[in-house]
């Protein structure tokens, strides 16, 4: 299980998200966090959590400030 997850807030649109491990108050929810700290987490269905694809922000192609 992979703890970020790119879920679908709106048709079409995205966001990488985080599960934290706290327990939402309400049934059938998850509790999650976007990667800015400023903005308090929040409640989705656990419905969206589960359909969304991992996200693994630390794969792909490394770029170096100055390289060629």
């Amino acid at each position: 299980m992979s703890a970020y997850r790119k879920v679908e807030v709106a048709t079409g649109h995205f966001l990488p998200l985080r599960r934290l491990t706290t327990v939402p108050p309400r049934d059938g929810k998850v509790l999650c966090r976007h990667r800015n700290r400023k903005l308090p987490p929040f409640e989705i269905e656990q419905a969206r959590w589960d359909a969304a694809t991992p996200h693994t922000p630390d794969t792909g192609p490394v770029r170096m400030r100055g390289a060629l």
